[in-house]
């Protein structure tokens, strides 16, 4: 006798097997009789009939206008679980591909420490939301020479203007001057900067501090960054950054 727990295993709920298994055993039934043998309510054994017909593993045949059902070639389920294979193998490719980020809202939510890496800008764009979703009371950056050219004039203001919505402060330390009225957009933004030269100040990574995260984005040929989740490494360079905001240049 074929075991419950065989069929449960080959992904059938406990309806589907006890229709299964019956047909298997005493070959065409009508569902008042399936419904009747399996003690299962009328409802249930349409719903579990319906299931079994979609996976390919019963068949309807119309006799003297009656709908019976029958068993469909055991070699079916087989291949019910062979699908059922390739298909978690997809799930767990998908799965693998969006696990740094799964990673990272982990990290960014439950403050756990931890690091995770990102490549490409369409993923490196993916730190400047979660900082957004986090929505740290303050953000102090250290602007690099080129995040402002790579990420582009656009997104930039696009991006500040949701901080700012959500009350979000930022402060910037950069080496380059803006543009004629910057001051202006922000105040808008609640965002303030601080200009140091060149020659004292230059950085290729720009480094973004806020609670207990801090990202590094290299904007290179190869665009990459990590997030840090660690309260004393925020801490850390929250120092460094506000000793550079106090100290004074010529």
């Amino acid at each position: 006798m074929i075991k419950e727990s065989l069929l449960e295993q080959s992904g059938l709920n406990q309806s589907e097997v006890k229709i299964y298994k019956r047909l298997l055993e005493s070959g065409e039934l009508t569902p008042p009789r399936l419904s009747e043998l399996t003690g299962l309510a009328r409802q249930n054994t349409y719903a579990a009939l319906k299931t079994l017909a979609n996976k390919q593993l019963i068949e309807v045949i119309t006799r003297r206008k009656k709908l019976t059902y029958q068993v469909q070639h055991p070699n079916k389920l087989v291949e019910l679980v062979n699908k059922q294979i390739d298909e978690t193998k997809m799930v767990q490719k998908s799965l693998t591909a969006n696990l740094p980020e799964l990673i990272s809202l982990f990290n960014l939510t439950s403050s756990k420490p931890g690091i995770v890496y990102f490549e490409g800008l369409v993923n490196i764009r993916k730190i400047y939301s979660d900082w957004l979703r986090v929505k740290p009371d303050e953000i102090l950056v250290l602007s690099s020479s080129h995040d402002f050219e790579k990420l582009g004039h656009d997104y930039l203001i696009r991006n500040n203007k949701r901080r700012a919505s959500s009350g979000t402060k930022m402060r910037i330390i950069s080496q380059a001057k803006g543009f004629k009225g910057i001051e202006y957009i922000d105040k808008q933004l609640l965002l303030q900067r601080k200009y140091i030269p060149d020659e004292i100040f230059h950085l290729d990574t720009e480094v973004a501090i806020g609670n207990d995260q801090v990202s590094f984005i290299t904007f290179d040929k190869k665009v990459t960054g990590f997030v840090i989740t660690s309260k004393e490494v925020a801490q850390t360079l929250r120092t460094i950054f506000e000793s550079l905001w106090q100290a004074e240049y010529k």
